[in-house]
């Protein structure tokens, strides 16, 4: 626990808050894309009505891992013929090691 002035805030439950606004962000955005703008403004808007406008930063943050892990999963699923082949390929040659 921490202590800022006369609150008592836990930085686990801050973090847990800014990751559920950047889940949030990041599903409707992914959603549709041509209105991030329009929800960025729009969490915003809420963030600062509900005294929350300090944890923006970290609700970056959480959404650039997001994003930065939408992109790995896009990368590391694609499964192009000749990576498939080589798959094939290594998977016989092993077998075929094995059994001399």
């Amino acid at each position: 626990m921490l202590f800022w002035g006369s609150k008592r805030c836990s930085l686990k439950n801050n973090m847990s808050v800014a990751s559920s606004y950047a889940r949030a962000l990041f599903e409707v955005v992914s959603a549709d894309p041509t209105k991030a703008a329009v929800y960025i403004q729009n969490i915003k808007a809420s963030l600062q009505s509900r005294g929350h406008l300090k944890l923006m930063p970290a609700i970056a943050s959480e959404y650039q891992k997001l994003e930065i892990a939408a992109e790995r999963r896009a990368t590391h699923s694609r499964v192009t013929p000749e990576k498939e082949r080589l798959r094939v390929l290594l998977g016989l040659y092993k077998k075929l090691v094995e059994t001399k």
